[in-house]
């Protein structure tokens, strides 16, 4: 993963827009990546490494969706904003949103795209347990890897989105024999079809085939809008 240059570590709140966008793309493509090498970190170790990544990709997005609305120079929303892009320091967990206080948090959060949508949304950031906070982390990492996922997707020419929709397909294919040999033998074993319930063997099965679906809809979609034929 690309470092940041000292001169950035040591000036984070002199950061301008350009340089915001030019960090926003490093990040992206390292972390594409990284998860096309190693896939969507699953392990609690994995996410832990990966983590500083994500919430630096998130708040570098959210600095730069601030950096187009002109600033109160000199305010303290301001200074607090500014202090917040920290460097990613390797090994530790960044706590980016620790400093700022409880009443702007909600309006402090990143925006996320929809897999299916292209118009951001705007999550409030959750306060939840302690003992639920490394589900929220998942969730987060999740929602951040469909999004960018969307970029690249969006990005690619008509060769490279054809490309991308036979290797869904084979995904899809290769997930539903797999998720079919596990009804059929269920069914063998119960007397009776797999209920949602009895998923949880193959939930990551379910949930992969699921994502694989709603790919192959993008693909098709963005396809037929490069296609001139159509």
């Amino acid at each position: 993963f690309k470092r940041l240059p000292d001169n950035e570590k040591c000036n984070n709140q002199k950061m301008t827009k350009d340089n915001l966008a030019e960090e926003k793309t490093s990040l992206q493509k390292s972390l594409l990546f990284y998860e096309s090498q190693h896939g969507r970190p699953v392990s609690r170790e994995d996410r832990h490494i990966v983590k500083p990544l994500y919430d630096r990709y998130r708040l570098v997005k959210q600095m730069l969706t601030r950096a187009s609305i002109t600033p109160i120079l000199g305010s303290p929303s301001t200074k607090r904003r500014s202090q917040m892009l920290q460097p990613i320091i390797e090994g530790e967990t960044a706590h980016f949103f620790e400093e700022i206080k409880e009443e702007e948090e909600d309006a402090d959060i990143s925006e996320l795209t929809d897999i299916l949508k292209s118009t951001a949304q705007i999550h409030p950031i959750a306060t939840s347990p302690v003992e639920n906070s490394e589900s929220d982390v998942e969730e987060s990492q999740e929602k951040l890897t469909r999004e960018l996922r969307l970029s690249s997707i969006r990005a690619a020419s008509m060769p490279e989105l054809l490309e991308q929709l036979w290797k869904a397909r084979g995904e899809k294919k290769k997930l539903r024999k797999t998720l079919r040999e596990f009804e059929e033998g269920f069914y063998q074993q119960n007397g009776r079809n797999v209920q949602k319930e009895d998923r949880g063997p193959m939930l990551d099965e379910y949930r992969e085939y699921k994502k694989v679906k709603a790919k192959l809809r993008l693909l098709e979609v963005l396809i037929s809008k490069q296609d001139p034929s159509k």
